[in-house]
């Protein structure tokens, strides 16, 4: 076999290489699973550090995700009385507690913040169990 065509084969060999160790490490999502309770009930949490979301089961949130904190808000759409709210969350990563504040939003344009609960949490490495 000439020279030319072992350095051909060996090209093709890591480039090959390169491609499945860049497509397996673009797969691996670093993922943290979180379960946050208090006395108003339970809440888990798959936090999604290379995408930047966090996910409660309903729906995935963007999030601003640092190395001390992780803080997304949701706002809920108004109801019949013309009233929604803003649920915000700051998870301090280094105490492991998240930071939940609640805004009523009035239909008259004001906005009614209830006291801010600190709520502890908890961390799994692997995900809840699922039915399906």
């Amino acid at each position: 076999m000439s020279i030319l065509k072992l350095n051909s084969i060996k090209c093709v060999m890591a480039m090959t290489l390169t491609m499945l160790v860049a497509n397996f490490q673009i797969a691996q999502a670093e993922t943290i699973y979180l379960t946050c309770s208090d006395s108003f009930g339970t809440n888990k949490y798959t936090i999604d550090l290379t995408s930047n979301t966090v996910n409660d089961s309903y729906n995935t949130y963007k999030a601003d995700i640092t190395a001390t904190n992780i803080t997304w808000s949701i706002t809920t759409g108004r109801n019949s009385a013309g009233v929604s709210d803003t649920q915000s969350h700051n998870i301090d990563r280094t105490t492991g507690i998240d930071t939940f504040n609640l805004t009523w939003n009035m239909s008259d344009g004001t906005n009614r913040p209830s006291a801010p609960r600190d709520i502890p949490c908890t961390v799994s490495k692997t995900a809840p169990a699922t039915k399906f």
